[in-house]
This record gives C-alpha cells, structure tokens and sequence, in this order.
C-alpha cells in the first residue's frame, strides 16, 4: 500500500504490505521505490515492508539544495516514527547503503540489523567525490544522456541485451526523477 508523510515540510511517498517484524528499503541513485518491488512481494510473505522514496526521488519533493546522507537518514527515521516502528532491520542499495551506515550512526536504539546491497561500508575517493561535482553540470545540460549513460554503466557491456528489460525500467525511473533531486543528491 502506498502512503506519504511530511518530513521538513515536504511530501515523502513510501510502501508498506505485509505483517512482522519490519525490514525497512532504502534505494540508490537514481533509483525509487519501485527497485524493490520484487523483494517487497516476497519478503511481505513474512516481514512488515517498508520502502521509502528519498527526498527527490520517485514521488517525494526535493528538500533545499543539498541531500546529505545524514538528511536522507533523519527522513528514514520521521517514516518509521509516523509508522510506529522503534525497532527494525534496513537495507540499503548503493548509495542507500550510505543512507543505512549513517541510520545506524544517528539511530543505533532503532536498528535491529543492517544490510548493504551492492554498497560499500568505505568512504568515497576524492576522485568520485570530484566525478559527483563534474556530474551536476552534466545533469544541468542534458540529464537524459547523463542517466542513459550512468545506467548503461551499471551493466557489463555484454550483459546489455539479456538485461534489457530491467535497464529501460532503471532509466524510466530516473528520467522520472526531476533534475533537482538529482543535482541534491550528488552534492549530498
């Protein structure tokens, strides 16, 4: 079931199906929701599922010019106050694995455990954090061909056919997030 709450005054849109203990879903970038939805139907078969779109992405608003993981992080924890849960284990793909590592820094009374899905518990180089900085300006430009370009990446070229499918789902999703909540969450 699809629900919205307000977190620093702006709509944030999650998922919630299923009964138990929660696992609480944390996308990437420039991901939603949505990547979950096969993990959600399975997992609310004996979890509580709860799968949040972070600010600017999917159809949550964008907050101010800057998604800091410790932002993104605070918005996890408003979700789960509003749902009621004290106690839960989250997952994080990407860069909502950075997301989850900062949960548990800023929460740690409401983790129950954690999961980093295709992420890294090691900070980012210098030279990504300076890939980020040069990719706002792409995105300003063109951020059509900076999202085909970025989830082609995500695939080894040979494997581009046989995942067709799921590669235009990914860029679907991105073209659908707004050039702000992209910029966001780089600088974050």
């Amino acid at each position: 079931m699809i629900r919205y709450t307000t977190f620093r005054q702006v709509k944030i849109r999650y998922s919630d199906t299923g009964n138990g203990r929660a696992i609480v879903l944390i996308h990437g970038f420039p991901e939603s929701l949505e990547i979950w939805s096969a993990f959600s139907e399975s997992l609310s078969k004996h979890f509580r599922v709860i799968a949040i779109d972070l600010p600017g992405f999917g159809e949550s608003e964008s907050i101010g010019y800057s998604h800091t993981m410790e932002l993104m992080a605070e918005c996890v924890k408003e979700v789960m106050d509003t749902i009621g849960y004290r106690k839960y284990v989250v997952a994080g793909h990407s860069m909502g694995g950075y997301v989850v590592l900062t949960f548990a820094e800023l929460c740690p009374k409401n983790v129950s455990g954690i999961c980093l899905f295709h992420s890294s518990a090691l900070p980012d180089s210098e030279e990504k954090k300076k890939d980020r900085l040069r990719a706002v300006e792409i995105v300003k430009k063109d951020q059509k061909h900076y999202l085909s370009e970025l989830i082609n990446k995500l695939f080894a070229p040979e494997n581009i056919p046989l995942f067709e499918k799921e590669i235009l789902a990914l860029k679907k999703i991105g073209s659908e997030t707004s050039p702000q909540g992209i910029i966001n969450a780089l600088l974050g």
